[in-house]
């Protein structure tokens, strides 16, 4: 296509059934409807940036398309927009979109996980009917209505998150999708037990540790040291969502978490030379942080929700002195600034400990095995004692499901787990064989039941070991994916 096209018209190249791609120049700023439908091996594209509108019908039935490239000024996503695009396995709707169309995504049966952006109000009939391989959906604060059968058969459908008021429904909006829940946020309204026949369940805004699909649950993750690629595996899909991306050099350390606050995971990366962070979403295939400086040489990153906003926090640690400084994830506060809570070689293990969303800060004598907890306003020791067991590895994580973090460590010199509830004071697990000698422990939650799990990474062979404590029994047993001297990113040392 020319340089100096301005439109796309009508069916331009409808059922063009051995177009594979083709180049979209930047001059073009309308695509009509019906532009590319039934380019049955059309297999990637790009709109340009100048283009607000994906028309009704535009890709529909393109049966091998899978990458499609968004530009930033897209407002609408026609009826039938992709419809029947069986190869897609995900899209990324722009922030600017306002509405979807009926049957949009209709079909796309290898679509698995969405984001709704915070602009959108409508979503129309149908919009995903019978995308089966959907896991997750994130719902924007706007959407205000959901139209007739919007999500129906979506059979895989576990989790649907809500970040606003519950919006009006149509019919049959969830029909058939019979393992999901909804979650919505605090402080939100219109919420019963259930939504659309579905069960609602109050939805804690941390992201879970590398969960980088959105689904809510960890992936098995390993970064190369030598190299700066990440790998990421899902349990539940059985697939790579992330795979030989590179994000670092060889002595960056990483540091994943939500950056950005959409509940996913991302690729993050803090210098350790200079004290510079680095972050790239896996959700929105951008970066979304660059050499933002906070920290030093012989700093230790220590990030966190310090102030529950739903995003990560730079914060670091100086285990010189035992002082924290933590600024806002939007770089306009500092949230704390050398604040005194340690000691020179204390470890420090920040944590949401008493449920009120909001990181605190934690210390923990690896010597003595004594844990030290202050609230993350300042003005409450929350836990001042002994975990009564052989001091090892704080491996720290809400192994209960009562959205705070439970005490816990892992003897690395026996492979024993210990772990200790706060809320109560009670031994969850008490020197719990899962591990051996130099295993590195990850817990996170593996299964989705937002409890922490037990897991344990081999080092020398590249295999995971994942055992349920809330339901003692085996997840995963020598699950392959790493290779020797690979690096779990959250793994505790």
């Amino acid at each position: 296509i020319g340089n100096s096209v301005a439109i796309i018209g009508n069916s331009a190249f409808e059922y063009c059934t051995n177009l594979t791609s083709i180049l979209i120049p930047d001059s073009v700023t309308n695509v009509g409807e019906r532009a590319f439908a039934s380019c049955k091996s059309l297999a990637s594209i790009k709109i340009p940036d100048n283009v607000s509108s994906i028309g009704a019908y535009t890709f529909y039935e393109c049966a091998s398309l899978v990458g499609v490239t968004t530009g930033t000024s897209i407002t609408n996503i026609g009826d039938h927009a992709f419809d029947g695009c069986t190869s897609l396995g995900s899209f990324v709707i722009p922030d600017g979109v306002t509405s979807i169309g009926d049957r949009a995504f209709a079909g796309c049966t290898s679509l698995t996980s969405i984001l709704i952006p915070d602009k959108v109000t409508i979503i129309g009939n149908d919009a995903f009917l019978g995308c089966s391989s959907l896991i997750s959906v994130t719902i924007g604060i706007s959407v205000a209505n959901i139209e007739d059968g919007a999500f129906c058969n979506c059979t895989n459908l576990t989790i649907v998150y809500f970040q606003g008021n519950a919006p009006k429904l149509g019919w049959a909006v969830f029909s058939n999708d019979y393992k999901a829940t909804v979650y919505h946020l605090p402080g939100t309204t219109g919420w019963d037990p259930t939504f659309g026949g579905l069960p609602t369940v109050l939805w804690m805004t941390k992201a879970v540790l590398n969960d980088y699909d959105g689904d809510g649950i960890s992936e098995i993750t390993v970064y190369d040291n030598n190299s700066g690629y990440w790998y990421a595996y899902s349990l539940q899909s059985g697939q790579a969502t992330v795979w030989k991306k590179l994000w670092g050099w060889p002595g960056a350390k990483t540091v994943p978490g939500d950056y950005d606050g959409d509940r996913v995971s991302d690729l993050a990366v803090y210098d350790q030379a200079n004290g510079n962070w680095y972050a790239w979403s896996v959700a929105k295939n951008d970066c979304i942080l660059w050499a933002r400086p906070w920290g030093w040489a012989g700093a230790e990153p220590v990030p966190g929700d310090y102030d529950a906003d739903g995003k990560n926090d730079f914060a670091v640690f100086d285990s010189n002195t035992g002082n924290w400084y933590v600024l806002s994830s939007d770089q306009s506060t500092y949230l704390a600034w050398r604040l005194v809570w340690g000691w020179p070689g204390a470890t420090p293990v920040p944590g949401d400990y008493d449920a009120d969303g909001k990181s605190d800060f934690t210390v923990y004598d690896s010597i003595k095995g004594f844990w030290y907890v202050l609230s993350s306003d300042k003005n409450t020791i929350l836990f001042y004692g002994a975990m009564l067991c052989t001091p090892g590895v704080c491996v720290p994580g809400d192994y209960n499901g009562d959205s705070r973090n439970d005490l816990a460590v892992f003897a690395s010199n026996l492979g024993k787990w210990y772990v200790l509830a706060l809320d109560n004071i009670t031994c969850m697990a008490w020197g719990v064989d899962w591990g051996w000698p130099g295993a590195v422990p990850v817990p996170g939650d593996y299964d989705g039941d937002k409890n922490a799990d037990l897991a344990v990474f081999d080092k020398i062979q590249g295999y995971w070991y994942i055992w349920s404590v809330a339901k003692n029994t085996t997840l995963v047993w020598q699950q392959n994916w790493g290779w020797p001297g690979a690096n779990p990113p959250g793994g505790r040392r």
